[in-house]
């Protein structure tokens, strides 16, 4: 039986005061930071393992690809590998991405596939490795602490390691069927070098989306925050948690946290962290646009949604009623004709009916996605009043003593 969903939230948007609080953000002086650091170069190494011998994956290929395009967008000398077979080549090519490594350097690594704790370490597992028992794992997988531990020598100026690995495991729930002690997901870190972040895509011992529609639930966060101009990579991490969160929380009923293991206290983002305030107001506007066009379509589908119920009850009747005609005798050519002309009638209206119920359907799921897209909207106009919030306070803080008093601030408004 058709069922429309029966409650809507009315979404309610106020980008003009959102764009005022912008505009008035954005007329402070942004001061640039002369005294940061000389970033060095900046050196990636992205892994996806999904062809698994046993038990594949869906999306770390994809999630591995997108990645190693965003970060050479991003100036990143970045070494792309996929499908890793055995430990030997998981080995050679850490190794190889280690020796570029320097103390001047910016350090990326990512990978995205199975992976597994064993004694509260963890691995990454080839998509070729025989996994009999929890033994095999340290003979047949990378221990992500040997990645640590070249990272720990290289000492770059920042390292940031992303495993989006944290997927079900089926070697896991094996041996637990036959009484072996296994943890779900990955474990905290061993051990990380100063000046390092460690991500996972949830938190430790938690298992994480392999996401449904090309990407990883984690990763896709990530694609759509590490380009932002104007935010630290802690800035990144909240946004990404905070957007994984909602989203698995809205898509399963449970939230999905990242993890992250700070040992970094310096200064450092993906796309620059001296935006013009001018782009992002912009940005803020071309948004808020956005916004006011979705919520007035979402308006006009709510008025176009019908009362389901009657519409349900009414081809009920009619279904009644052509069994009651089909059950009449008819004692001439004329009766005949009549039951038929009356039956075809009947026909057409429960065929309008179901058309009827066809289409709120589909407004149902247009409403649904449309509620998903202004939900989506409002949290990055958030995100970018946010980074003029804290560009605004920046400012403050570096006006002299004597300067004139700065227009007073603005609060931001709450997520809507």
């Amino acid at each position: 039986m058709y069922q429309l969903l029966s409650i809507f939230r009315p979404i309610v948007c106020r980008p003009a005061r959102i764009l005022g609080m912008a505009l008035v953000l954005a007329s402070l002086a942004i001061p640039v930071n002369a005294s940061q650091t000389t970033e060095g170069k900046r050196i990636a190494l992205v892994i996806g393992n999904a062809n698994y011998k046993e038990n594949p994956l869906a999306n770390p290929v994809n999630d591995a690809k997108a990645m190693c395009s965003t970060l050479k967008g991003l100036g990143f000398d970045t070494a792309c590998i996929y499908d890793i077979q055995d430990k030997r080549k998981f080995i050679e090519s850490v190794q190889s991405f280690a020796r570029k490594l320097n103390p001047q350097t910016i350090s990326l690594f990512y990978y995205a596939g199975h992976g597994m704790q064993i004694n509260g370490e963890n691995f990454l597992i080839p998509t070729q490795a025989e996994l009999k028992s929890p033994v095999d794992v340290t003979w047949e997988a990378l221990s992500v602490q040997q990645i640590m531990d070249y990272l720990e020598v290289a000492k770059s100026q920042f390292s940031l390691a992303i495993l989006d690995a944290c997927r079900n495991n089926p070697w896991s729930r094996r041996w637990r069927s036959r009484g072996m002690p296994m943890e779900d997901g990955l474990a905290s870190p061993i051990s990380q070098p100063r000046g390092s972040i460690i991500m996972y895509a949830t938190r430790d011992k938690e298992v994480a989306s392999d996401g449904a529609d090309g990407n990883g639930l984690f990763t896709k966060h990530l694609l759509a925050n590490i380009r932002t101009e104007g935010i630290s990579v802690e800035q990144m991490i909240k946004r990404v948690t905070r957007g994984v969160e909602e989203e698995s929380e809205r898509i399963t009923g449970r939230a999905q946290t990242p993890g992250n293991y700070s040992q970094f206290s310096g200064e450092f983002c993906f796309a620059g962290c001296a935006p013009d305030s001018s782009r992002l107001m912009e940005q803020v506007a071309a948004l808020s646009r956005q916004l006011e066009q979705a919520n007035r379509e979402r308006q006009k589908n709510m008025v176009a949604v019908k009362d389901i119920a009657a519409i349900e009850a009414e081809r009920d009747t009619l279904l009644k009623r052509i069994e009651q005609v089909q059950q009449q005798g008819a004692s001439s050519s004329k009766d005949q004709q009549r039951q038929k002309q009356e039956l075809l009638e009947l026909q057409a209206r429960i065929q309008d009916s179901d058309k009827k119920i066809q289409e709120n359907d589909m407004l149902a799921r247009k409403i649904q996605s449309q509620e998903a897209e202004i939900t989506e909207l409002n949290r990055r106009i958030i995100d970018l009043n946010d980074s003029l919030t804290s560009m605004a306070k920046n400012s403050k803080a570096s006006q002299p003593v004597n300067a004139p008093p700065p227009p007073r601030e603005f609060s931001i408004a709450a997520p809507l």
